[in-house]
């Protein structure tokens, strides 16, 4: 009775998990960010993450501040509301259906499907999207039903207010993929294009996942690329450049101070402590794998030396075997 409670249990379970599965169980293959810097110090943004799998919905969350930054006098280099956004706008979404070809930048010029837009989730349809208000910005929620298909989409919005100018350089400090995207990424890249061109003045640094390089792209672009980029993941560029190019920046950005030597010193700090501290965990994370490994391979080693040891020593069934006895047996007659 209770191996049979047991057998109905294990496949309700199986059973829940096939639907949670089929529900949407999906690859995100790639995710390539191409970033726009405005000489008025708006970022034009556009997102194409590509999806492979079982799905009826995708979600992403567009943000443009942190609200848990505060503003200080004078601003701060490191952790202050001067480098939040002011604004999301122009968010359009769209889609493409993929076969095999390869994920590249390229995408994104060829021709997509855009979403209808409708305003409540409950009443959404195949092909439409639904725009969520979130405490920094908004939640893009697209709905699609995928069985096993390759899908491209593709967003581009821009965010307000991006640049910060001192008066001695300019600066983007942005989280291009914060902490509350949940899906890992296989492959993901940031092209980031400057309103003026690189020179020695131009300096760029890596925060979250430090293990991502970046290189410049002659005149005037940076590349960062990452792979395997774990959920919940924060990855942030900042740039500092020349301020030649840009006009009419927000007052509200400006910190009337020269700031650029104490950037650059900052930030070979910050990134030193990184390093330090990414390969410690390294090694932590190793040392225990060992370790798992070897309590493992010791724990097969034990196994099989009992199974050899006592299987063929176990005291085997006797067989009682009775000899053959003749037994009268005296019945009444019945008349």
């Amino acid at each position: 009775m209770k191996m049979l409670i047991k057998i109905v249990c294990f496949s309700c379970s199986l059973f829940l998990f096939t639907l949670t599965a089929h529900a949407a169980s999906y690859d995100l293959e790639a995710m390539l960010v191409d970033a726009s810097i405005q000489e008025n110090g708006d970022m034009k943004i556009k997102e194409l993450i590509v999806v492979n799998g079982n799905f009826t919905s995708f979600q992403r969350s567009l943000t443009y501040k942190d609200s848990r930054l505060e503003s200080h006098e004078p601003p701060k280099i490191y952790d202050d509301a001067i480098y939040n956004g002011t604004g999301l706008k122009d968010v359009t979404v769209s889609y493409r259906k993929l076969a095999k070809e390869e994920i590249d930048y390229s995408l994104m010029e060829q021709t997509f499907t855009p979403f209808e837009r409708t305003y409540y989730k409950e009443d959404a349809l195949p092909y439409e999207y639904v725009e969520s208000s979130i405490q920094d910005g908004k939640t893009i929620t697209m709905y699609y039903n995928s069985q096993n298909e390759r899908i491209a989409f593709l967003l581009t919005y821009t965010i307000t207010d991006v640049v910060v100018l001192h008066t001695d350089t300019a600066e983007i400090y942005w989280p291009f993929l914060r902490n509350n995207f949940e899906e890992p990424i296989a492959q993901y890249k940031i092209n980031l294009h400057l309103p003026c061109k690189l020179d020695e003045q131009t300096h760029y640094f890596i925060h979250g996942d430090i293990t991502g390089n970046i290189e410049p792209i002659y005149p005037d672009s940076l590349e960062a690329s990452f792979t395997k980029v774990s959920s919940n993941t924060d990855i942030s560029l900042r740039v500092v450049f020349a301020d030649t190019n840009l006009t009419e920046i927000n007052e509200t950005k400006q910190t009337n101070q020269e700031n650029y030597n104490q950037i650059i010193a900052l930030e070979e700090e910050r990134f030193q402590t990184e390093k330090e501290t990414y390969e410690r965990t390294s090694r932590i994370l190793n040392t225990v794998q060992s370790f798992c490994i070897g309590y493992l391979f010791f724990l097969g080693c034990w196994w099989l030396f009992v199974f050899f040891r006592y299987h063929f020593t176990l005291p085997r069934k006797k067989s009682i075997k009775y000899r053959n006895t003749k037994v009268n047996l005296s019945l009444p007659l019945i008349d």
